[in-house]
């Protein structure tokens, strides 16, 4: 499964270790509905900062002071969806074994679009903060996924070359992320699946995380 050579392993936490993106989903269409905002398929979004999200849906909205506007959706969803990840932590059972036997193998990190809070939240509850040697969020750059950048500072990070790491991911804009940094992906596919063909960078495809380790 893991092609020979690689030396890290860089994980998009929500919707491949922490199994949150029935909740967000939940999040975005309580907000957008409160605010008298158009409903939006949650894969269009799946994978993007909350404030992008809100700013592309602002546009062309009659709503002044709109940064502002932003930033109020912003923190009423992020606000929202912590409510709800806490009330039910959604950790991927197999999360803390398949991580743990990768990092006795290579370096592990974690690349995630979501909030500092959140990704600390996650950490917290599934107690692997001490064995990532990366974690990146979305506060740590200026341009989010789809775009690289947060891959490409991972792996500045991790010491390593696009073609010595993997990159575990289940949403479009994060595929499109990784793809542009030129790292090879494996897909966790979701409850809809993306239509992708399996065509490099796309290395394989799983249904499960104990794929990572058991069939490689």
């Amino acid at each position: 499964m893991i092609p020979t050579g690689t030396k890290g392993i860089i994980f998009d936490m929500d919707g491949v270790l922490w199994l949150s993106n029935r909740i967000h989903a939940q999040a975005f269409s309580q907000i957008l509905a409160a605010n008298h905002l158009p409903e939006v398929d949650y894969r269009l979004l799946a994978g993007r900062r909350t404030d992008q999200v809100f700013r592309e849906l602002l546009k062309g909205q009659d709503r002044h002071d709109s940064e502002q506007e932003v930033q109020r959706l912003t923190q009423q969803k992020q606000s929202l969806a912590r409510k709800l990840l806490i009330a039910n932590p959604p950790v991927d059972p197999q999360c803390s074994e398949v991580i743990l036997a990768l990092s006795r193998r290579m370096k592990v990190a974690l690349a995630s679009s979501a909030s500092r809070a959140g990704v600390a939240l996650f950490l917290q509850v599934s107690g692997l903060a001490p064995v990532f040697s990366v974690v990146l969020c979305g506060d740590d750059v200026q341009r989010a996924k789809p775009d690289p950048e947060i891959y490409l500072v991972a792996l500045a990070k991790l010491g390593l070359q696009a073609g010595e790491a993997l990159v575990v991911e289940d949403s479009l804009h994060g595929i499109q992320a990784a793809i542009q940094a030129g790292i090879p992906v494996i897909v966790k596919n979701g409850p809809i699946p993306l239509g992708i063909p399996k065509t490099p960078p796309i290395h394989a495809f799983i249904d499960c995380l104990c794929e990572l380790v058991h069939d490689s």
